[in-house]
C-alpha cells in the first residue's frame, strides 16, 4: 500500500476514534482539527513521504488525550515511533502541570523535534480557530504557548537538520506573522 492509501486509512481510523466529538470553539466535527494540523505541516513544506511519522503523529496527536486510544492500541496501527511522538504530545494533568508540559518541548532529551513541530502546528491551528470566535482568548492562548514557540526558536538548527532550512524559515515567518497579528500580551 502506498502512502496516500495509508493516509486515507489512517484518516478513517482517527475519524472513528474521534467519532461524535466536536470542536468546542466552532462545533465542527473534531476530526477536522487533526487534518488542519497535517495541512499546516504540508504548508510549511514538510513532505508527507519523507516525514510519515511526523504526519501520522499530527493526525493522531490528540488520540490518547481525547479518546479511548492507548499507546498499546496505536502501535499496530501507526508504528512505534509515531506512537512515541503521540505519547510525547499527550498532556496528562495527573503527571504534570500544563506549564511543565509545555516547557518540556524545550528539552531536547525528552522531546523529539518532530513533536515540537507538530505541537507548534497544533497551537497555530488552535489560535487561528480562536481568532475567528474569541480574539481576546486567542491572544492569551497564544502567549500561554510561548514556551512551545521558544522551543522552536531555540531548536531551529535541529529543525533545519530534520526538515530543511526552507521549512524552518517558513515556520519562523508564520510564527512572526501570527505573533504580530495577535499582538502583545495584555
Amino acid at each position: 500500500m502506498d502512502w496516500d492509501q495509508d493516509f486515507g486509512m489512517l484518516t478513517a481510523a482517527v475519524a472513528k476514534l474521534h467519532s461524535g466529538q466536536v470542536r468546542k470553539q466552532s462545533g465542527v466535527p473534531y476530526v477536522i482539527h487533526p487534518l488542519q494540523v497535517v495541512q499546516r505541516l504540508s504548508e510549511w513544506g514538510i513532505d508527507r513521504r519523507q516525514h510519515r511519522d511526523t504526519w501520522t503523529s499530527a493526525l493522531f496527536h490528540d488520540a490518547i488525550e481525547d479518546t479511548e486510544a492507548t499507546p498499546d492500541s496505536l502501535v499496530p496501527l501507526i508504528g512505534e515511533y509515531a506512537t512515541h511522538l503521540v505519547v510525547v504530545l499527550t498532556f496528562d494533568p495527573q503527571q504534570e502541570s500544563k506549564e511543565a508540559y509545555l516547557a518540556s518541548f524545550q528539552d531536547e532529551g525528552k522531546t523529539p523535534i518532530e513533536a515540537v513541530v507538530v505541537k507548534l502546528a497544533d497551537r497555530f491551528c488552535n489560535v487561528e480557530d480562536f481568532l475567528r470566535i474569541d480574539p481576546n482568548h486567542a491572544q492569551s492562548y497564544f502567549w500561554k504557548a510561548k514556551s512551545v514557540f521558544n522551543a522552536f526558536l531555540s531548536r531551529q538548527t535541529e529543525v533545519a537538520s530534520t526538515f530543511g532550512s526552507e521549512t524552518t524559515a517558513t515556520i519562523e515567518q508564520d510564527l512572526r506573522r501570527l505573533e504580530n497579528f495577535v499582538g502583545e500580551p495584555r
